[in-house]
Parts: C-alpha cells; sequence; structure tokens
C-alpha cells in the first residue's frame, strides 16, 4: 500500500507507541517507547540518564518503527 505525505501524518498522530533504535556501544539498542507527534517530528520523553538517551547524545542516527495494523 502506497501513503500519501498526508496520511503518514495522520497515522502518526493517531498512534502513541513506536520502537526506537539507536547504536550503543556495544551494538543496537531496541526500546519500545511512547511519544507525541508535531506533525512529522516525534518527541519522545525520556530522562537524560536512560541507555536510548546517551545514545541518541552520542550518535543521531536513529530509527523509529511505528506498528500500524
Amino acid at each position: 500500500m502506497t501513503y500519501s505525505l498526508q496520511d503518514l501524518v495522520r497515522l502518526i498522530a493517531k498512534r502513541h507507541f513506536c520502537v526506537l533504535a539507536t547504536q550503543g556501544v556495544r551494538g543496537p539498542h531496541l526500546a519500545g517507547v511512547g511519544y507525541f507527534a508535531w506533525g512529522l517530528d516525534i518527541y519522545i520523553p525520556t530522562s537524560s540518564k536512560t541507555t536510548k538517551a546517551r545514545n541518541v547524545r552520542r550518535n543521531s542516527h536513529v530509527a523509529v518503527q511505528i506498528p500500524i495494523p
């Protein structure tokens, strides 16, 4: 199925859970997280002391997977 940009914005806004993938010192780190979105910008609240926060500070290249039924 092909989605338009407007379709993606709506789908992202409807959901509030995603899987965040970051690169850790010893390899990939995956975490299920809650998020909120503003358009195509995704915000993931977290403590600055978490593994995912440390990984993002070290390497800002991440992947996000949002499950769409």
